[in-house]
């Protein structure tokens, strides 16, 4: 499912970090409505998440050091969720935060209205995807949390890291059953922009891209619902859209 939500800004200067603020809205009406999904989610230890979401903050916004200049009164979130059962409790997380006010760091919002988008719906093995929020390709070294390089899709090393994190997580969702169609998926990077996003206050090299993806229908419905194609995909990273 995907969900337009539409925010009223009372302070037109918001944190750099525009993802962590919507986080802390998100955990903030997820643990009011049902701590034990709180829980699950947050709690649990580290757990792939299957949701994403992208921010637009519209015309003619200001970047400065710690803040962005927003200038107009709203915003929107772009937020999706490839389980149903999941995606129908934000709806109702959403539902029940309209017109309350929320504050994050001197930074005040409100929800105002939420908007259900139309179910896209795969028929063939190859769609291509743009990127609307940043794609970030991250590798671990030694097996380490700490130790990160992220990668460039402009190379084949980035390509190659970005294939191999994506059927990590495919395989983890969808098991042995499904090894002959991931060794079967074939990623093509048509564009690519690097950008640098800022995410708890680290500055990360980031991707916004456009990729042509030849895989089995339903991989190619998990990948665009669940943000998969990006590490942090549960922070804001990796939603992408369709390019009809």
């Amino acid at each position: 499912m995907r969900i337009t939500i539409e925010f009223e800004l009372i302070s037109h200067e918001i944190p750099k970090d525009k993802g962590k603020m919507f986080a802390s809205w998100l955990k903030n009406n997820i643990e009011k409505y049902d701590k034990e999904m709180y829980n699950l989610l947050y709690k649990s230890g580290p757990k792939d998440k299957e949701f994403t979401y992208s921010i637009y903050l519209g015309q003619n916004v200001k970047f400065n050091k710690d803040t962005i200049t927003v200038p107009n009164d709203y915003i929107k979130v772009f937020f999706s969720c490839y389980d149903l059962v999941q995606s129908i409790h934000f709806f109702n997380i959403f539902t029940e935060s309209i017109n309350k006010l929320y504050s994050y760091k001197g930074t005040d919002f409100i929800a105002r209205k939420i908007f259900i988008e139309k179910e896209e719906v795969f028929l063939s093995g190859e769609a291509i995807f743009k990127a609307v929020s940043p794609i970030i390709v991250r590798e671990h070294y030694n097996n380490d949390n700490e130790n990160n390089y992220f990668h460039n899709l402009d190379t084949e090393k980035g390509k190659q890291v970005l294939e191999k994190n994506i059927k990590h997580r495919l395989f983890k969702k969808f098991g042995e059953k499904s090894k002959y169609d991931l060794d079967n998926i074939n990623i093509e990077v048509l564009g690519n922009r690097m950008v640098t996003v800022r995410h708890h206050n680290i500055n990360i090299p980031s991707n916004l891209c456009v990729l042509k993806v030849h895989a089995k229908e339903y991989i190619l419905k998990y990948l665009y619902y669940s943000g998969t194609f990006s590490s942090l995909n549960a922070s804001g990273f990796g939603m992408v859209r369709m390019v009809k």
